[in-house]
């Protein structure tokens, strides 16, 4: 059965093919804006209850706690940025890489091992990867515009087909293991491998903001918050809608005033060309402390779903 998240992304693509054709700026705005306002909601929402799910398994915290913790990650994160920002870049890449592949793959009982975790990175650096092969002259320019960017990210752009081709090598052979010891069947292989080439579709046929957008907030943030609403339903007793999306107002709101302070400031004092940088660190500083938790979370719930 189609997920509604797959369904949702094929209808999006083909509209935005017909809406892009008619070379109108005001609609290109329009779906611009759309995006980041998609991402400003749904895809900030996604991690808005990263409070709730780090309790699942750690019953003591308490809110203020989690908090301070959070806050240290961020910054820890920030201070790696400063030190040493080619391996600040590369390890959120892998970490986002990462984490998508362990939402895309949540749903399959998979045996808990270290292959679980080659399988996830490899699909989600493949996703990366393919923005990067189709993107590359565009984001290698503007790597080289815009100040402070990490060389590692000009390094990656220029070797992307290498990278990818890695990627894919690694990612067919966990899922062919998996499929040989019977942990997944041929038709989730078949699926997987058919969003793969709605992904490179989109990719190469929009330009990278609009294409990724797409893919995480629908893709990847409506899925998760998926399996967010059916952890409230089954462990919380939440089963209401409308009760699971109040528990994501709250900070969603705080990062969107956040973001948004930060940014204006940088615009307020001229730094305008430093905001790709500032973007990059605010992204990865957030993903980190996220991604950990989302982890946590994806490995009891695939305990519980084994025993």
């Amino acid at each position: 059965m189609m997920r509604i998240s797959v369904f949702i992304y094929i209808v999006t693509n083909i509209l935005l093919v017909q809406i892009l054709a008619s070379d109108n700026v005001q609609l290109n705005d329009f779906i611009q804006l759309s995006c980041l306002v998609g991402i400003l909601t749904l895809g900030l929402a996604h991690g808005a209850i990263d409070d709730i799910l780090y309790k699942k398994n750690n019953d003591s915290i308490n809110k203020t706690d989690f908090i301070l913790k959070y806050l240290v990650a961020i910054l820890s994160y920030f201070g790696l940025w400063i030190l040493v920002p080619n391996a600040a870049l590369i390890l959120f890449l892998l970490l986002s890489g990462y984490h998508f592949g362990q939402a895309q793959f949540a749903i399959y009982n998979f045996r808990s091992n270290k292959t679980n975790k080659l399988l996830n990175t490899s699909w989600g650096m493949m996703i990366i990867l393919l923005l990067f092969y189709f993107n590359k002259e565009l984001l290698l320019e503007s790597a080289s515009f815009f100040p402070a960017i990490p060389t590692s990210l000009s390094w990656m752009l220029l070797n992307s087909t290498s990278l990818l081709a890695i990627s894919c090598i690694v990612f067919c052979s966990v899922i062919l293991d998996k499929y040989f010891k019977k942990e997944i069947k041929g038709e989730a292989i078949l699926f997987e491998i058919f969003l793969i080439g709605l992904t490179t579709f989109s990719f190469k046929l929009f330009d990278p903001f609009i294409s990724f957008s797409l893919f995480f907030i629908i893709i990847h943030s409506i899925e998760t918050l998926t399996h967010e609403f059916d952890y409230f339903k089954t462990s919380l007793g939440i089963k209401k809608l409308r009760n699971f999306i109040k528990s994501l107002i709250p900070f969603t709101v705080i990062s969107v005033i956040g973001i948004g302070l930060i940014l204006t400031m940088m615009s307020y004092f001229g730094y305008y060309n430093y905001l790709p940088f500032v973007i990059l660190i605010l992204i990865s500083s957030i993903t980190a402390p996220h991604s950990f938790i989302m982890n946590e979370f994806y490995s009891s719930e695939l305990k519980s779903n084994s025993n």
